[in-house]
């Protein structure tokens, strides 16, 4: 538990420390401009009277920056996602690259950058694949019409037994049967989940998984099944 606190404290360091930083940076440029102004001889505070009768139009005239901000504080305060994490946001999905005041920037995988203005993130649902503890495996195995009964029950059994030797399977549960008479195939459902989040190591069991299951196959002698025409002539 200490070192997931400490995690999650180390990834939200990393996402208010640029904030942090461009902040002090506007406050001393600002203080700065004051102090210039002041010494030029302009009247600072018939100035910032000033400053306060305009203020409604500027607000006005910044209603999307003030949406970005609010979008910002959306993201620290909910902590949906933080630099470095995975995720999918409308139709853009990447990596979190930075997370500043008015916009985010998202690496897709592609290696474009993405800036998203942080108003999105109150409107759209966020996705973070980070945040999986597990990665599903869910498809349907079509296999031929010639296969008999006992054949598609040692299958079932043979598949389910696959999941049960490898311990980088979640073995708490798992979904293994024949459901359906198809157009062209007797198929077989097939649903599972990886221990495993990360993308490629995630490909790589899947791609083992399937081989076993070709191999299991062959031994039966099961065909897998694919679309097929009977023509007839009279």
């Amino acid at each position: 538990m200490y070192k997931a606190a400490s995690s999650t404290e180390t990834k939200l360091d990393e996402q208010l420390t640029p904030l942090i930083i461009k902040t002090l940076k506007i406050v001393v440029f600002i203080l700065s401009l004051l102090f210039i102004l002041q010494n030029i001889g302009w009247n600072i505070t018939s100035l910032l009277a000033g400053l306060g009768i305009g203020g409604l139009a500027f607000a006005l005239a910044a209603q999307e920056t003030i949406s970005n901000l609010f979008g910002s504080f959306t993201i620290f305060s909910d902590r949906c996602f933080h630099i470095g994490d995975w995720v999918r946001i409308g139709d853009v999905e990447g990596t979190v690259e930075e997370v500043g005041f008015r916009s985010t920037r998202i690496r897709r995988f592609d290696q474009a950058l993405v800036t998203m203005p942080n108003s999105k993130f109150i409107k759209s649902e966020v996705i973070n694949f980070s945040e999986m503890k597990k990665r599903r495996i869910k498809f349907n195995l079509g296999v031929s019409y010639k296969t008999t009964a006992k054949q598609m029950t040692d299958a079932v059994e043979g598949i389910k037994k696959i999941i049960e030797d490898d311990a980088r399977f979640e073995r708490s549960f798992y979904m293994v049967h024949f459901t359906e008479f198809g157009a062209y195939s007797l198929d077989i459902f097939i649903y599972c989940f990886t221990k495993t989040t990360i993308w490629n190591e995630y490909l790589s069991m899947r791609e083992e998984f399937n081989l076993k299951i070709m191999q299991l196959l062959e031994e039966l002698n099961v065909e897998i099944a694919y679309p097929t025409q009977t023509i007839q002539f009279s």
